[in-house]
């Protein structure tokens, strides 16, 4: 019986279709122009390129070959930031900093410049390749919506919130803009920011998205911390909401506002009447496994039991927005009696 093993290439063919292989060829190849003080002239610039680009293609092929994906992952941003850096470092220096290097050094520190650059370029794309793989790839446990559940008196849906008003939601962004707004000036009047940063928008915004990032992971683990388990229960003629150990039974006849939220940045649930005011974000707390930070729609059942109560919908089922699709139904009774009510 032939083995289905496939024999090993010779050794030759390997080498041969090695990029590292021919990376070393070329930047070999510009070497004795460097060496004789000429290495800005066309030929070494394009071997030096052309070294760099096949080193950054066989580094990022060794990442791909690693124990495992996540090894991989880190090993591949580990050499771009650390590519990245040393380029930086390189053109910001300058003259100057060829000047601090020994004379032997000088002129391949230049070639390394030139290299450099399709290299980092190669492994940033590599990078941003795999983050969009990874982006694209469906998940194995896919999460889903919380799911109403239906018995003979009603609908009930279980899920995890913060008890927090939408309206510090909004403060909150705020408060980050006018943070790294803020920050930003300070750098760009004090002219600490270097040129590369002030004349590239996109570095200007990821600079921006890093000042952005700690608070930013601050206030979300401030969220995680205060999420707490929740449901709403709603009957024919009742709403039963629990949150964090506490239940409440509002009749929907006592119920003066209700925003249902189910998806977006200000996914939620808020109910006003006389005897409870409560906003309980779900978009901002750490979600339950197997579960997105979402709520399904409001049953069609429950929409008409609460328009029976008085509540009328403000914003119709056609005009919410697909990102953030919100119910919100108010008590317009007294409005309506008071404009029917004469005038003397």
């Amino acid at each position: 019986m032939p083995s289905t093993v496939p024999s090993p290439r010779p050794w030759w063919r390997r080498v041969l279709t090695s990029p590292a292989f021919w990376a070393l060829v070329s930047l070999s190849a510009a070497l004795p122009w460097v060496l004789t003080e000429r290495g800005m002239g066309l030929p070494p610039m394009i071997l030096s390129l052309l070294g760099g680009w096949l080193l950054g293609i066989d580094l990022v092929n060794r990442t791909f070959r690693a124990r495992s994906a996540r090894v991989g992952l880190w090993i591949h941003v580990a050499l771009a930031v650390a590519c990245s850096g040393l380029m930086i470092y390189l053109v910001e220096s300058g003259s100057a900093g060829l000047r601090m290097l020994p004379e032997p050094l000088r002129a391949p520190a230049i070639m390394v410049q030139f290299a450099l650059i399709p290299a980092t370029g190669w492994m940033v794309l590599g990078v941003l390749g795999r983050i969009t793989t990874v982006a694209r790839r469906p998940a194995r446990n896919p999460r889903t919506v919380p799911e109403w559940v239906q018995d003979k008196t009603g609908f009930s849906v279980g899920f995890r919130a913060v008890r927090m008003p939408v309206a510090a939601l909004v403060w909150w962004g705020v408060a980050l803009g006018v943070m790294v707004a803020t920050v930003l000036s300070v750098l760009i009047v004090t002219d600490a920011l270097p040129r590369w940063v002030s004349t590239s928008p996109m570095v200007f915004l990821l600079l921006a998205a890093l000042i952005a990032l700690p608070p930013f992971l601050v206030f979300r683990g401030v969220c995680a911390l205060r999420t707490v388990p929740a449901s709403v229960r709603f009957t024919r003629g009742a709403l039963l909401i629990a949150w964090d150990g506490q239940e409440r039974s509002v009749p929907l006849q006592r119920i003066t506002r209700l925003v249902w939220c189910s998806a977006g940045e200000s996914a939620r649930v808020e109910i006003a009447s006389p005897e409870l005011s409560l906003s309980l974000l779900v978009s901002v707390a750490r979600p339950g496994a197997g579960e997105l930070a979402q709520l399904p729609p409001l049953p069609r059942r429950t929409e008409a039991a609460l328009v029976e109560a008085g509540l009328m919908p403000v914003i119709q089922r056609k005009s919410r927005p697909r990102r953030s699709p919100i119910s919100v139904f108010e008590r317009v009774f007294e409005s309506n009696s008071s404009a029917a009510t004469p005038t003397r």
